[in-house]
């Protein structure tokens, strides 16, 4: 352990601040969705993802990595939604191993009833309580976040971050007051 890089007090408070926005913002986005339309959060993004496709389908492949969902993942919140008739699954025309995951009328009905108040809960929460320079900054931030997971190979704890910063800076690695490992 001698070689980890704790965060620093500055970090640790950054991280400790993205965690409990993200995990209230998730709370009441559930909320909303479960009251409007009995949804979950990964279900109106699913729905919301086919209705932005041509024709309101994709592969299930390329919708599982749209989502950011395993393929198992995805598997089973389809089948929960066709379940209540919001998708369907139909075979791919120019793969016969590919399937489709096709939102239904039901779906469109479903989605159309539930964005006005997702929206709002997100505008409330997130967008309207900060300035436009602040939602580019964040843009950029999670944009760059974004990158080096997506670049990082898959399990790997860290990937390049552990040793330098995207800047080209190498980060300080520092315990918290009292000696004892950052919560990460």
């Amino acid at each position: 352990m001698a070689d980890t890089r704790w965060l620093t007090e500055s970090e640790l408070g950054a991280w400790m601040a993205y965690l409990r926005a993200t995990h209230l913002l998730e709370r009441r986005v559930e909320e909303q969705l479960k009251a409007d339309s009995g949804l979950t959060h990964a279900h109106y993004e699913i729905l919301a993802k086919l209705s932005a496709s041509p024709g309101g389908q994709l592969r299930m492949t390329d919708l599982a990595r749209k989502v950011v969902v395993s393929k198992s993942g995805l598997t089973y919140q389809v089948g929960q939604l066709e379940k209540r008739g919001l998708v369907e699954r139909a075979d791919c025309p120019s793969d016969e191993r590919g399937v489709l995951a096709v939102l239904t009328d039901e779906g469109t009905r479903c989605l159309e009833k539930t964005a006005p108040g997702h929206v709002a809960v997100v505008r409330a929460f997130l967008i309207d309580q900060l300035t436009p320079e602040e939602l580019e900054t964040m843009t950029r931030i999670m944009s760059k976040a974004t990158a080096a997971m997506a670049a990082a190979p898959e399990g790997a704890p860290g990937g390049k971050a552990d040793t330098a910063r995207a800047d080209g800076r190498k980060a300080g690695g520092k315990k918290t007051k009292k000696g004892r490992p950052a919560s990460a």
